[in-house]
């Protein structure tokens, strides 16, 4: 998936997060949590930059490389998400220990969406594997190009391109009607 996905996947493991644990903020807070769980959602992807400082470009053949980094494992996001949570714990705070589970699963939901079709290191730092649902007909679709317009106009005809889709819709529509 690209950008808008992990941002529509973010934004539906944040509903599912408060209304699940049953948070209630007032405006400003539920504005704040619900941003910040849908940044969250494209939060492995701080990788990006991260290869960017490294290799100095940002090219698509350079880029695939980006799910080496520590972002891209569950146990980074889990880790850092208990960290939050027991700080909201420490001093009382919903928001904060709302955040924390955010900052856990709102990135689970982009290593979800990425096991689709290129897979997440998942048991990271005791596999360095990639591990992706049992689909071959996701990952056989997955075009190598070396432009963005080129991934941008094939991305669409593919499996994940169309994941995609459905998950920004569903997203709006839970947006608008939920």
């Amino acid at each position: 998936m690209i950008l808008p996905g992990h941002l529509a996947a973010g934004y539906l493991t944040t509903y599912a997060v408060l209304h699940v644990a049953g948070f209630q903020f007032s405006g400003n807070e539920n504005i704040a949590i619900y941003t910040i769980g849908t940044l969250l959602g494209d939060g492995p992807d701080f990788d990006i930059f991260l290869s960017f400082l490294k290799k100095k470009t940002l090219t698509p053949a350079v880029t695939d490389g980006h799910r080496g980094y520590i972002t891209h494992t569950a146990i980074f996001w889990f880790l850092f998400g208990c960290v939050v949570f027991f700080c909201g714990d420490i001093f009382a705070s919903d928001f904060v220990k709302a955040l924390g589970l955010l900052v856990w699963l709102s990135p689970w939901s982009h290593l979800l969406c990425d096991s689709f079709v290129f897979g997440a290191k998942w048991f990271w730092p005791l596999s360095d594997k990639f591990f992706t649902f049992p689909f071959e007909w996701a990952k056989k679709d997955v075009p190598r190009i070396s432009r963005w317009s080129g991934v941008i106009k094939n991305h669409f005809k593919s499996i994940s391109g169309i994941a995609e889709i459905l998950v920004t819709a569903l997203a709006l529509a839970v947006f608008i009607w939920g």
